[in-house]
């Protein structure tokens, strides 16, 4: 149970979190051997994942949905890019790889995206992201309220910490650390690229931008956007690899002023945990079936479908 997983645990070396230099367990290109046959961890760039083969967690969240819209996504036509996932990505950048924050990011210091010298700055920096300088204080804020909150301790996490004879009290977390494994129900092989990954305590996290990181408002994010059937699929993807299972931690913070932050825990037997397992269940044997026939079916609700109306739908005069 994370309950137990605080500042105290990772020692007074916390005091000094260790640098990036300390190497973590899993090397770029390098392909090591997990825990069960046929499963293997490797390190690769977002893009290079995204084009690799197998099943991910994001397509699988289209699966839910129908087989249809995995294949529209698959085929790059039903997943558009958006700007609050932009930020995200951006936030998580900061977190997690700060050491490539230059390479991706430029920053613009007019109001807006428009004119010639803003298209002329756009245009020579064609393989990164433009950021306002207002987006750049929104990052930071997500950032800084993560790393100082006492709920969790983020950056001892990340980067571990050493006591004071030098040996380590926790190793580095691991991040972008990929999964590959092979399900034997379906036969398809599966992916995950984890944000960061303990192996000892065995601990998952993932960073989450979002509106309200309150539990009931998050717990509501957890079920409409399926972070549940991520955390499950990628704590499958662990199991495989370390042969051990343990928590899987969102760390959310909200993209607005004052960037309140919360950690939201879901423990191996947590309902969320075994309701994502379902889910995650039932996209990979739809993704096998429409695979096995070539049949991609949307719907096909096979009747007329009568709406249901909410209590909280009900017009009430006032």
């Amino acid at each position: 149970m994370l309950a137990s997983i605080t500042f105290a645990d990772f020692g007074r070396a916390l005091q000094e979190p260790c640098t990036a230099e300390t190497a973590p367990f899993v090397h770029p290109g390098h392909r090591i051997a997990g825990a069960t046959p046929g499963c293997y961890s490797t390190v690769m760039d977002e893009a290079d994942y995204h084009r690799s083969a197998g099943v991910s967690s994001t397509g699988l969240k289209q699966a839910i949905r129908s087989v249809a819209h995995y294949k529209a996504w698959l085929d790059g036509r039903g997943d558009d890019d958006t700007a609050a996932r932009r930020f995200g990505r951006a936030v998580h950048t900061r977190l997690l790889e700060p050491h490539r924050w230059q390479a991706r990011y430029a920053v613009w210091h007019g109001d807006d995206r428009r004119g010639g010298e803003y298209a002329a700055f756009a245009a020579a920096r064609k393989n990164m992201d433009i950021l306002l300088e207002r987006e750049v204080a929104a990052i930071e804020g997500c950032a800084e309220s993560l790393l100082a909150s006492s709920d969790f301790p983020m950056e001892g996490f990340i980067k571990g910490a050493r006591a004071a004879d030098g040996t380590w009290v926790v190793k580095p977390a691991q991040c972008e650390m990929v999964i590959v494994w092979t399900d034997e129900e379906t036969g398809l092989t599966c992916r995950v690229r984890l944000d960061a990954v303990s192996a000892k305590p065995c601990i998952a996290l993932d960073v989450k931008t979002c509106g309200d990181a309150r539990p009931r408002a998050f717990a509501r994010d957890i079920a409409r956007l399926h972070y549940d059937l991520q955390a499950a699929f990628y704590m499958e993807g662990v199991k495989r690899f370390f042969g051990a299972d343990g928590p899987f931690v969102f760390a959310a913070v909200e993209s607005l002023e004052p960037h309140a932050s919360a950690f939201h825990v879901l423990p191996p037997d947590h309902d969320f945990r075994r309701n994502g397992v379902r889910k995650y269940r039932h996209a990979l044997n739809g993704v096998a079936h429409a695979q096995a026939t070539k049949n991609w079916p949307a719907y096909g609700f096979g009747r007329l479908v009568e709406p249901v109306m909410e209590p909280w739908m009900e017009f009430v005069a006032r």
